[in-house]
């Protein structure tokens, strides 16, 4: 419990609002413990023949009571609602940003959709759990403590029962909690599998309708709803049962607690004005302790988005080093193996060889050989595993922070390069540290063919490129990908499959801008197109894994 309030103590940045809400929810209680009181002095007042005009001003206070309350309940939501959506935003910022840094092997089974639901769910619901519930119990637990000292001071007989009450609720969670614990965590569990699948549905819907596939998703999906609802229904089924439990519990004191009442009034021991306020302290102590319940069952089902996000928590990050490069002069590799995990044949084996400014580098050979598996070595994504060595000048790998590496020296060109959802312009100009000058620009985009999409965009460079923009081709998003990675202004540079969607002029093009680059930079370019291969100074050409 203390691991997982520190856990969401961490995601406050605001405490200081924080502070200002657990003092209104506690204001707001103590302001309606103190009413019932007031209430059984009055009765006990009248009874006793009191003037009526002496009692008024104890009608007032108890109304100022109410209002004041209400004030604090509302000031305690405004600052709820503030400190909820910060609080969940940082949990998942969290979580992203690990799981952005696990080791490279982690994505070898890495499925986005799944992840993706359970770290919105997961962080909204231990935010919205501790924010809310944890306020709750902690001004439930100090409303109790007052009630049960109040209701001490007007009769013991009445104050040990309602003792014995919130013994027996505890009593049935703590027999129960286990239950209630591994009924969630399947639910959730499922509950992501077919979120995964219910994706799949809409992602490859091309797919599905090119190949008539409709029958055979719809399966998919329903069979994996049946795990959901079969997990649903046991949930429910022992979160409900320990409900039912503590009713009929409650029911039992309940008339226990009328009877020992009228009883102490009978032989004098109490007013009968005081048997409606411990009653209404009964009513206030059966709501808490049915709350502390639910708090219970909600506290074993938000620990298993606690486990799962503390699962990534746990998980270790990718090896990095610490020293920045400086510039590159050469990348060499000497002796490079390398095995995909989980796989017991190396797709590289024994490599040695380097790459020099002042050539345009060719990577040839079968599919599968491991070309594009160089590059990503080369770009350090395979950081601390592999053996064998990569050294950028005298410095190897292991030694450099390769997110540095990444950001300042070398760039990657991806084949089917991805797109952001902003303007043409920023997608043109991702990766750069500082923006580049409009003629280098406009430039590149007219030497790589892409002037025809700017000009059809309504706003230019600065149309935002959503499902409202005139769709990019598999050839107009290579060409963003290159110009994206020129502008940048690279030490190195490595391209895997430039050419595969690009016209043949553009290919062209693209091979003179590659010479260019080379004469002062390392380029490395995996290609299958023999024009482009023709036009580099030196083909390196990997066997087949066969």
């Amino acid at each position: 419990m203390l691991d997982f309030i520190r856990f969401c103590w961490s995601s406050i940045t605001k405490r200081h609002r924080y502070t200002g809400y657990m003092l209104a929810k506690l204001g707001k209680a103590l302001a309606g413990v103190a009413v019932p009181l007031l209430v059984g002095w009055v009765i006990n007042s009248l009874v006793d023949g009191f003037d009526t005009s002496s009692i008024l001003p104890w009608c007032f206070l108890a109304a100022a009571l109410g209002a004041a309350a209400a004030l604090l309940q509302y000031v305690a939501t405004q600052l709820y609602t503030r400190i909820q959506l910060d609080s969940a935003l940082n949990l998942e910022l969290f979580a992203i940003n690990r799981v952005q840094h696990f080791s490279q092997d982690f994505f070898s089974s890495y499925d986005p959709a799944y992840y993706h639901r359970q770290v919105n769910n997961d962080a909204n619901a231990i935010s919205i759990f501790f924010l809310y519930n944890g306020s709750n119990a902690l001004v439930s637990a100090a409303s109790l403590i007052a009630i049960f000292v109040l209701v001490l001071l007007v009769n013991v007989p009445i104050a040990l029962l309602c003792a014995a009450l919130t013994v027996v609720a505890a009593l049935v969670y703590a027999r129960l909690r286990g239950a209630v614990y591994q009924k969630d965590l399947d639910y959730k569990e499922s509950f992501a599998r077919y979120a995964r699948c219910e994706l799949s549905q809409f992602s490859q819907v091309d797919f599905i309708r090119r190949h008539v596939l409709f029958d055979r998703f719809h399966h998919m999906l329903t069979s994996n709803f049946k795990s959901v609802a079969q997990a649903g229904i046991q949930s429910n089924e022992i979160s409900s049962r320990t409900t039912a439990l503590n009713d009929l519990a409650v029911a039992l004191f309940q008339a226990a607690l009328l009877a020992t009442g009228a009883w102490q009034v009978a032989i004098g021991a109490m007013q009968v004005g005081y048997l409606a306020t411990v009653y209404s302290y009964f009513t206030m102590i059966v709501s808490a302790v049915q709350y502390f319940n639910e708090f219970g069952v909600e506290y074993q089902n938000t620990k298993v988005s606690y486990e799962r996000l503390k699962k990534i928590q746990d998980t270790p990050l990718e090896p990095n080093g610490t020293q920045a490069l400086q510039s590159v002069s050469q990348i060499a590799c000497q002796d490079l193996t390398f095995t995909y995990p989980g796989k017991s044949q190396p797709i590289i084996q024994g490599l040695s060889v380097s790459f020099a400014p002042g050539k345009l580098w060719g990577l040839a050979g079968a599919n599968g050989c491991g070309k594009s598996t160089l590059l990503k070595l080369l770009d350090a994504e395979w950081a601390g595993l592999y053996q064998g060595n990569i050294r950028y000048g005298a410095v190897e790998q292991a030694s450099l922070d390769h997110y540095l590496l990444r950001q300042n020296d070398i760039v990657m060109v991806e084949q089917e390069p991805p797109v952001i959802e902003d303007t043409l312009r920023a997608n043109l100009t991702l990766l750069c540290q500082e923006s580049p000058h409009e003629d280098e620009l406009q430039g590149a985009i007219d030497r790589l063919g892409l002037r025809h999409y700017v000009t059809s965009c309504p706003q230019g460079l600065d149309t935002v490129l959503d499902d409202h923009a005139p769709a990019l081709s598999g050839g107009e998003k290579q060409k963003v990908a290159i110009i994206r990675a020129l502008m940048a202004r690279p030490q190195a540079m490595l391209l895997d499959e430039p050419t595969s969607a690009l016209d043949a002029a553009s290919a062209q093009e693209l091979g003179r801008i590659l010479h260019e680059f080379s004469r002062e930079h390392v380029v490395v370019v995996v290609t299958h197109d023999k024009d482009l291969l023709a036009t580099c100074d030196e083909i390196v050409r990997l066997g087949s894994t066969a």
